[in-house]
């Protein structure tokens, strides 16, 4: 059985290390989405992407409010629903309080794509120092825990 385009997309969003889950067999169901730091061109087509297909996009970040504020800028201006939201995803205050504000406002959230991350000391890692590990496993493990939790 051929699987429709959209299926295959969120396939590869699973396959990519990103979670989708509650929408159906066409993302044009899936009306609410939260994706993770603009700025990053994989990332960047993910949200237009899901854009393309009618999902709501909202654009998480950190640091770079102008790469999420390009990214939602390009999707409305091919007529798609996108706005941008900043918040540390390994802050557990923080998340509940956006994943609770972003599914009142739109009423549900159908599709999470948890990929924030990234490494806090560039270098090689015999030179970390335990802060900056603890501060990548945040993100990276943390964050993402967080997310999918404040999204279900």
């Amino acid at each position: 059985m051929t699987r429709p385009p959209t299926v295959a997309l969120l396939a590869l969003l699973a396959v990519a290390g990103s979670v989708a889950a509650g929408c159906g067999d066409d993302a044009r169901e899936a009306v609410r989405s939260v994706t993770a730091e603009a700025g990053r061109a994989l990332d960047d087509l993910r949200a237009e992407a899901l854009a393309a297909q009618g999902a709501h996009v909202v654009i998480t970040y950190v640091r770079g409010a102008d790469e999420a504020a390009k990214v939602v800028a390009a999707i409305q201006e091919k007529g798609g629903k996108a706005e941008a939201v900043g918040f540390d995803v390994a802050d557990m205050k923080a998340s509940e309080d956006a994943m609770s504000d972003v599914a009142k406002r739109l009423g549900r959230l159908d599709i999470l794509v948890a990929n924030a991350g990234g490494s806090m000391h560039m270098g090689a890692l015999a030179d970390a120092d335990a802060e900056a590990i603890r501060a990548t496993i945040d993100v990276n493990l943390t964050g993402t825990i967080l997310s999918v939790k404040h999204a279900i």
